[in-house]
């Protein structure tokens, strides 16, 4: 079974959102803790655009599930982000071959998510 690549570019234009919305929060005057919730899931989409320049296996797309569900969960503490977040992470998955989530015990919790809101 051939496993596709992460998408690189998409995910290198996500890191682009999350650092734009960090910068517009921040003018904006949101608090600490806005701010870091934003710089923490912009650290997990770097690292997934480092690792995306890599040959992609199950595990790798597993992480980018994760990642994505932190991108989804964003939306929660940014409410007027929320549908462009999610539009963004709908863009990293929707890749066709992608390997499902998954199924064993040691899978990481909650790794399915609800990206369309």
């Amino acid at each position: 079974m051939s496993i596709p690549p992460l998408p690189s570019a998409v995910i290198r234009d996500l890191l682009g959102i999350v650092r734009v919305l960090w910068w517009s929060r921040w003018a904006d005057g949101a608090h600490e803790s806005e701010l870091k919730a934003i710089a923490s899931v912009g650290d997990d989409v770097a690292r997934l655009a480092r690792v995306a320049r890599f040959e992609a296996c199950v595990t790798t797309w597993h992480q980018a599930r994760l990642t994505m569900k932190r991108v989804v969960m964003l939306g929660e503490v940014v409410p007027s982000a929320d549908h462009l977040l999610r539009a963004a992470a709908r863009r990293v998955l929707c890749v066709p071959g992608a390997p499902p989530p998954p199924q064993h015990a040691y899978a990481a919790p909650g790794s399915e998510m609800d990206i369309d809101g």
